[in-house]
């Protein structure tokens, strides 16, 4: 059971990356300043520094230290992208279509991101305690 969770918890962060991709694009592209190639690039770069922050998080919190300010500044610029980019995507359809999107991309990805992590901790836990025995 615990690795269908991973697998399913997986395909949805995937997906969830995959639509936050996309707000991020938007959002990129609505500035002007980002415009062609240079706003999946600039989507691209925010989304590899979330991730990467949210990975050393983790890896660090099974090592049992600190892994320091700029981890959680990079899962807040990802998550702040993926909300503006969100609100943007919905803003024609109102106040429905915005809380719409917010509740798909980010929360789905800070939900999804943590019951993976719980997930794979609790597994890491289990084999050193089987290991110490």
């Amino acid at each position: 059971m615990k690795y269908f969770t991973i697998i399913l918890g997986s395909v949805g962060f995937i997906s969830a990356l995959i639509f936050s991709y996309a707000n991020c694009v938007l959002l990129f592209q609505s500035m002007d300043f980002f415009t062609g190639w240079k706003a999946y690039v600039a989507s691209l770069m925010v989304g590899l520094v979330a991730i990467s922050g949210a990975v050393i998080i983790v890896s660090n919190r099974m090592k049992g230290i600190s892994s320091g300010i700029f981890s959680w500044v990079a899962v807040a610029v990802g998550i702040t992208c993926a909300t503006l980019g969100g609100v943007l995507r919905g803003w024609d359809y109102g106040m429905t279509g915005i809380l719409v999107n917010i509740g798909l991309t980010p929360l789905c990805l800070v939900i999804l991101a943590v019951n993976l992590a719980i997930e794979i901790i609790q597994g890491v836990n289990q084999r050193t305690d089987r290991e110490q025995q």
